[in-house]
């Protein structure tokens, strides 16, 4: 028994670990289990995600409603466009794409521009600092007539990463498109040789942002050269026969445009999305994408700085031969233009018939130029100039209410009725009831739109809104027509030519414009 006793299992007292320890491993053991367990669920949510979206096609993605921005549909664009690694000889860019409208993106193309290493904004702010440029004051394009104001690339630079302020805007300063680089491909002659009236078919554009930047669904009327200077640019584009799917023809604010909101919109809206062929192209810094005339296209950029520069361009030729095929005809609705199905087939019928670029224009290089933008728009010293990218307006002529001019000194000058042309439709801004608040962002809306002929009127009470939104607009001083009034039959003293002065400076006054076009 004494034996059977001493081989017994000890009692727990007995054993050299305390029993509190044995309570720790359990509980350790059963909390790394949980952690396993949920780690295990984890894991398995992630490839689940990973595998729907890795499987997910487009057109199920699209019908089961997966994405309601067009930022979300990117991810699921698995069609890339043509790709080509450094940068393209003329030849081939010429006669691969831009004759035939194909798109294709040039990866490293510009790797070795100047402005790629240079346009930091330290250097910006140092060397361009009361440079003036126009700024989208939101990110989000829900139609391209957001609010746009005129103000110095310092003030921008000083504030854009804190606000949701777009830098979105063409530039003929000397010095900043001195650094501007051409690619080689683009020195062409016959696309810089300016008209008759000094104006070479060729537009530049600056795009600076601190990123998360949508632009809306649109497509231009000419071929675009876009490179990424800073950042990443993501694409997806289409060929010109998508539009009537994405309901371009319905457009509100301007032509080419769909009035999808690119950052909410419900697929349902637009039953023939599912439908549409997508490219996708992502440009980083030194990578160009060539887009050719009327294809749409959606832009997305990510949160941080993004700099770009965009070159849009055409053989001359080319835009006259589409206007005699009547590509740019007044519709049956006023304002309109003809059918973008119509516009649309014209366009591919004109891509297949027409003539190959350098058999319409020269396309030499232009004799002792580089691959800088000022050398190419500048022709013995003489300023490249163009107030906007709208083409220029009709005119009318109107007859002045009085029957001649008034000196100065308050003689009569001349006799019979005085008349004078003025550009475009008039925008009133005394409306019953309108509130002073939105008279600024209004009119700036509409002369950033086409307007180029602005009334108000003393007793409005708004003329320094109005002298605001004239001066902050796209437009030129000499371009807009200012039309003003005040009460004549309040005037009451002997010398009325004197009194007419004064409420002409006060006019002045509070317009803040250099003179009064018609009063």
């Amino acid at each position: 028994m004494e034996n059977e006793l001493t081989l017994s299992k000890p009692k727990k007292s007995e054993t050299n670990e305390p029993p509190y320890r044995i309570s720790l491993q359990v509980t350790s053991a059963l909390l790394c289990l949980v952690v396993a367990v949920v780690m295990l669920l984890q894991f398995g949510q992630d490839k689940l995600l990973i595998k729907k979206e890795k499987f997910l096609s487009y057109e199920e993605a699209c019908s089961s409603g997966s994405f309601t921005s067009l930022k979300d549909l990117h991810r699921f664009v698995t069609q890339n466009i043509t790709t080509y690694y450094g940068e393209m000889d003329k030849d081939q860019f010429i006669n691969s794409y831009y004759w035939k409208a194909k798109p294709v993106l040039m990866k490293g193309s510009a790797k070795n521009w100047k402005s790629l290493s240079h346009w930091t904004d330290d250097y910006l702010v140092k060397n361009f600092y009361d440079t003036k440029f126009y700024v989208d004051l939101r990110k989000h394009h829900f139609t391209v007539n957001t609010v746009r104001t005129k103000m110095n690339l310092g003030r921008f630079l000083n504030n854009y990463k804190k606000k949701e302020w777009y830098l979105d805007s063409m530039t003929n300063e000397h010095r900043f498109i001195d650094m501007m680089d051409v690619p080689k491909y683009l020195n062409i002659s016959g696309i810089f040789t300016k008209n008759e009236e000094g104006v070479a078919d060729f537009f530049h554009n600056l795009y600076l942002s601190s990123g998360n930047t949508d632009s809306p669904l649109h497509f231009d009327g000419y071929s675009n050269l876009l490179t990424v200077l800073d950042g990443r640019k993501e694409w997806i584009l289409a060929e010109p026969t998508e539009a009537l799917k994405l309901r371009m023809d319905e457009w509100t604010d301007h032509p080419n445009l769909s009035p999808m909101n690119v950052t909410d919109f419900n697929v349902l809206d637009f039953p023939e999305l599912c439908n549409v062929t997508w490219y996708r192209a992502v440009l980083d810094p030194g990578d160009t994408l060539f887009v050719p005339d009327l294809h749409p296209h959606h832009v997305y950029s990510p949160p941080g700085r993004n700099l770009a520069v965009g070159m849009w361009f055409n053989v001359p030729q080319y835009n006259e031969d589409l206007y005699e095929m009547g590509f740019y005809e007044e519709g049956e609705e006023e304002g309109r233009g003809i059918p973008i199905a119509k516009q649309v087939s014209l366009f591919l019928e004109h891509v297949k018939t027409r003539k190959h670029p350098c058999e319409l224009t020269d396309c030499s290089p232009i004799p002792g130029g580089s691959s800088t933008l000022r050398t190419l728009l500048y022709n013995n010293g003489e300023q490249y100039s163009r107030d906007t990218d709208v083409p220029p307006p009709q005119t009318f002529s109107i007859q002045l209410a009085t029957g001649g001019e008034q000196t100065t000194s308050g003689e009569q000058a001349t006799s019979g009725e005085q008349t004078r042309e003025v550009n475009g439709i008039c925008y009133g801004t005394g409306l019953p009831g309108s509130s002073i608040e939105n008279v600024y962002i209004n009119t700036l809306m509409a002369l950033n739109m086409g307007y180029k002929v602005v009334d108000t009127a003393a007793m409005y009470g708004n003329e320094i809104e109005i002298g605001s939104a004239v001066r902050d607009s796209k437009w030129t001083r000499r371009a807009v027509t200012v039309i003003t009034k005040f009460e004549y039959s309040k005037l009451e003293g002997e010398d009325i030519f004197t009194e007419t002065v004064a409420e002409i400076e006060s006019s002045l006054e509070r317009l803040k414009i250099e003179y009064i076009d018609i009063l």
